[in-house]
């Protein structure tokens, strides 16, 4: 296959590519759906190479003289055989919305100054009428935005305004796209949102990538009802107008919110509880999480507008992250304390994520003391640290690692790949299962729920088994999928730095139940404990250590805190290295322990 950025024909391949995924959902797709899933094959090589260049670009009105691709040499006959098909309509009239997009600022002063003449011509009755409309022109050397805002304001001599008869001047060279909306609602079905573009296809075909192979099939498909489809692309829309809350006017905000809930009590009728249970089958409940995390959004935004009443009758019935804790922010602005220290604590004691932990942390002591009430963490964090002074290098890790490779001390900078890689490899076959919903599209480097509450619940039986295999000493999987399944795109594994001499000098330290145990603690929260790992996996004393490196300046974040407690907690070697630059002729070396 040719090289992709030197194919001119790649557009339309991949476009192709789309189309054919798509079958599966053939039972859910409206006239207009159906009529473009079909287009390949009623559809002449130049129009089919016209639609698929409208529908990558942006908006529905294009200038038909503006048109011009090497690939489509005769452009009138495809704009006829598109518009005999449905898929456009010629001599379109766009509106003063549109339009000004449309021409240049030298077409619309010839437009507007013709527009004039016409009217002096035939509503001047008197001289003095016609001395008025001369002189409601604008100036020559007026900007675009200047003649734009003229043609607002003037009013043409028969009483109307100025632009139906800009607009009637261009409109023999107006086309109309009239399938952009089927489109968006195919491009949702096949990639399982409405913000992914075909780069992936770009990326697969120059090589970049290997992916998994999994089963894309009817029965494991994301949508299986119509409703679902028309509630996904309306939580599109919605995210896509909440894209920046601090230019939409309060009424739109508020009308924003009618209908989100709406549609989550006519949702009601469709499957879904009001907090979607795991163990869901169809995507409605994902969809009714969407609704909930958009409340979720303008409820913030009301917040930023001191809204905080409004805000917290929007939180108050969002089971989920951040909603809760900004709930108790509320209460808190409000004055409401001792229901803030309430919903604070149980932020403490039920976490939904890390984050909502940490956060009560935070409030906790300060809500208290606002309440007149006594609070206390009784679990102090305990760390191994120590200080490092080094030569300065480019980086503090790069220095620590070449402190200890002085010392015969193997050592690699690994971060989150470690803890990621390993949870990859133990759990390849599953997180790959063919599980309904799962998998869109051919690109995917994970499962579609990966990150939500659902994962473990709908893969328990797989994990269950997996986690005995572990705890009894079995890590086999870990060599069979790292051989078998190298260099394939997983978005766990790391493979530029999962070489085989890294994955050959971990595996004799490697043991099942740590395997075990580090899943364990990543599946409650994948999002958030993904990262936060210490820097260093090194091999000392024939066992593992892990140290997360500092620098001057810098401090310890509430993940890494975690993870290193957590391997405290294991009995794994974990310390933290506070590096400073060496001045002067001292040696390198490691000082005192930290208190």
């Amino acid at each position: 296959m040719a090289n992709t950025l030197e194919d001119p024909d790649y557009y339309l391949r991949h476009f192709r590519l789309l189309l054919s995924g798509l079958g599966r959902y053939r039972d859910l797709l409206s006239e207009d759906e159906l009529k473009l899933l079909n287009c390949a094959d009623t559809l002449s090589e130049g129009a089919l190479r016209l639609l698929v260049r409208l529908l990558s670009r942006r908006g529905d009105y294009f200038r038909i003289s503006k048109l011009s691709y090497p690939d489509i040499p005769d452009l009138a006959q495809a704009c006829h055989e598109l518009k005999q098909h449905g898929f456009v309509t010629l001599g379109a009239l766009p509106g003063q919305d549109i339009l000004p997009s449309l021409i240049t600022r030298d077409e619309l002063a010839a437009a507007i100054s013709k527009l004039l003449s016409v009217g002096i011509e035939k509503g001047a009755d008197s001289r003095a009428n016609a001395e008025q409309s001369r002189g409601s022109r604008p100036q020559k050397t007026a900007t675009k935005q200047q003649l734009i805002a003229f043609a607002d304001d003037a009013v043409h001599g028969d009483g109307t305004g100025l632009w139906p008869g800009i607009a009637a001047q261009f409109t023999e060279d107006v086309l109309r796209l009239d399938v952009a909306s089927a489109h968006d609602t195919l491009r949702l079905l096949y990639f399982g949102n409405a913000w992914q573009q075909s780069d992936e296809f770009v990326v697969t075909e120059l090589g970049y990538r290997r992916y998994e192979n999994y089963g894309l099939d009817e029965a494991n498909r994301r949508f299986d009802s119509r409703h679902e489809v028309e509630l996904a692309l309306l939580c599109a829309d919605v995210a896509r107008a909440l894209e920046d809350t601090r230019h939409l006017p309060l009424a739109v905000l508020e009308d924003l919110v009618e209908l989100l809930k709406t549609q989550l009590s006519s949702s009601l009728s469709h499957g879904f509880p009001p907090e979607p249970k795991a163990e869901f089958v169809s995507d409605t409940g994902r969809q009714g999480r969407k609704l909930r995390h958009l409340l979720s959004r303008i409820a913030r935004e009301y917040e930023r507008r001191d809204l905080t009443e409004q805000a917290l009758g929007l939180y108050q019935g969002l089971e989920l992250v951040p909603a809760r804790e900004r709930r108790v922010r509320c209460l808190e602005a409000l004055g409401r304390y001792q229901e803030a220290f309430d919903g604070a604590m149980t932020l403490f004691e039920s976490p939904l994520a890390d984050e909502e932990y940490h956060a009560s942390l935070r409030m906790l002591p300060r809500l208290a003391k606002k309440a007149g009430l006594s609070w206390r963490n009784t679990a102090p964090l305990k760390l191994c640290e120590l200080k490092l002074e080094l030569a300065e290098e480019v980086g503090p890790e790069y220095a620590v690692i070449k402190h200890f490779e002085a010392q015969g001390i193997a050592g690699w900078h690994l971060e989150n790949s470690f803890s990621c890689g390993l949870f990859g490899l133990a759990l390849w076959d599953i997180l790959f299962a063919p599980v309904k919903g799962a998998f869109d599209h051919p690109f995917q480097t994970a499962p579609s729920d990966m990150y939500q509450p659902e994962f473990s619940t709908r893969r328990q039986a797989m994990l269950d088994e997996r986690m005995l295999a572990l705890n009894q000493g079995d890590i086999s999987m870990l060599s069979r999928h790292f051989h078998s399944k190298h260099g394939i795109a997983n978005d766990w594994v790391n493979w530029t730095l999962w070489s085989e001499t890294l994955f050959a000098s971990l595996l004799p330290h490697l043991t099942g139940p740590f395997v075990a145990s580090l899943v364990e603690r990543l599946l409650p929260d994948l999002r958030a404990r993904r990262s936060g790992f210490p820097d260093l996996v090194l091999i000392r004393d024939g066992q593992l250590a892990f140290v997360e490196v500092k620098g001057p300046g810098d401090r310890l974040a509430d993940h890494q805190k975690d993870w290193l407690s957590w391997l405290g907690r294991k009995e794994m070697v974990s310390e933290v290295l506070w590096v400073t630059w060496r001045t002067g002729d001292a040696t390198d070396g490691i000082g005192e322990t930290l208190p």
